[in-house]
């Protein structure tokens, strides 16, 4: 599967004038930076990457990591800083190739003072969600380089699964050989040894030149050019995106603080009727119910007799001895009839073995379940306080509601 590739390290005057012909001979370049930050501003450029042709990769180093430190490059006795000003402006009025071209040049601005935007031709990442909108799903980061690169890895002649990991692999031990963390927050890419960073660099430029060819004529067989590159999305990432990504938006603070308030208002008011209107509806109700009683079925410890003495304004003390609840002869003055409505009426609440009339006794059960013992000899014992399994029934309707709103 794999094609002839050929990788050119750029630290010499011979190769830099290679470099500089293979820029004069091709119109449309990728063009890739490696940083030592991802800050635009106040990053370096450690180096970068070149391809016109696909298989041809040049990349030029201007730092090195030496003596725990980044320093300049000197080629043949000129700063590698000067010499990649004057490669790099051989790219003003070329058609670039990037991805994330937004950040490449932006840092290549504000590092070098040459502005590379007006000249972003093509950027892979909006090309590929021009044409395919899912992007490479299933194969990584849907819109990262290597992600896509994989997906059509076949079409571009490459493994690029298995050459992708060896690169990885390859650079991770190189930049961990040398100190440096590769870690997802803090990549240390400018500590690896050059021969491999060179080579991971020069392949990206490549990869991104092969991703372009493929899905450009995916973009001309359905008829988008005059959409991508005239109408919306080139001229809006050169003249729109970017610019906001680089002088930043005027936000009216207070503005947005009254309309967030106003949305929050608005959505608990629609929340309450949307509950409101289920609760309303005897089906729903009686669902709701069913959930809690099955979510809080009776048990044989909590506060279940407390609370329910509470309702009734019927006060329970507690054994100074035990600290358990004791038994108040205030129970046996409570009629059935006055916990009843509290219990059961209209909430559709299960019962088991009760009749009307005195209660002849109540005892609590590990200070929950309330027993209540009738005329009748039967005995009836009541799940945790409606009033409770009401309130939690409602808030998981609204948790619902949340979950599909």
């Amino acid at each position: 599967m794999s094609q002839e590739k050929s990788y050119v390290i750029v630290n010499t005057i011979e190769t830099i004038k290679e470099l500089v012909e293979h820029i004069i001979e091709h119109d449309i370049i990728a063009y890739d930076t490696e940083t030592d930050s991802l800050n635009t501003r106040k990053g370096q450029i450690i180096g970068f990457s070149i391809s016109g042709q696909v298989g041809k990769g040049y990349y030029m180093p201007t730092m090195l990591y030496l003596d725990d430190r980044l320093q300049e490059i000197v080629i043949d006795g000129r700063s590698a800083h000067t010499l990649a000003k004057y490669v790099i402006g051989k790219l003003v009025g070329k058609k670039l190739v990037t991805h994330n071209g937004s950040f490449d040049c932006r840092i290549t601005k504000n590092f070098y003072g040459i502005d590379l935007i007006p000249y972003i031709h093509i950027d892979t990442g909006l090309l590929v969600h021009t044409v395919k909108e899912e992007g490479a799903f299933g194969f990584g980061n849907p819109f990262g380089l290597k992600s896509i690169a994989k997906m059509i890895q076949e079409e571009i002649g490459l493994d690029v699964e298995e050459e992708a990991n060896k690169e990885q692999v390859e650079l991770k031990e190189s930049i961990k050989r040398n100190g440096g963390s590769t870690s997802k927050e803090n990549y240390e890419i400018y500590k690896a040894d050059i021969n491999v960073l060179a080579k991971y660099a020069a392949a990206d430029a490549d990869l991104t030149l092969r991703i372009c060819n493929h899905f450009l004529q995916i973009l001309k067989e359905e008829g988008l050019e005059k959409f991508f590159f005239e109408d919306e999305v080139m001229p809006l990432y050169r003249e729109v995106t970017i610019p906001m990504e680089e002088h930043g938006v005027r936000l009216d603070v207070p503005l947005m603080e009254e309309t967030r308030d106003k949305i929050v208002a608005d959505l608990e008011k629609h929340a309450d009727l949307v509950v409101q209107a289920l609760l309303d509806n005897p089906d729903v109700r009686g669902w709701i119910i069913d959930q809690a009683v099955e979510a809080y079925p009776p048990k044989s410890k909590g506060l279940f007799a407390q609370r329910l003495l509470e309702q009734n304004n019927i006060q329970l003390p507690k054994s100074n001895t035990t600290g358990k609840f004791t038994i108040n002869k205030g129970f046996e003055s409570m009629t059935f009839g006055q916990v009843y409505p509290r219990l059961f009426e209209g909430m559709g609440i299960r019962r088991q073995g009760w009749e009307s009339g005195k209660v002849v006794r109540l005892s609590a059960i590990g200070g929950e379940n309330l027993v209540m013992h009738l005329p009748s000899g039967n005995r009836a014992t009541y799940c945790p306080p409606v009033v409770d399994l009401y309130d939690k029934a409602q808030q998981q309707v609204r948790d619902d509601w949340e979950v599909v709103r």
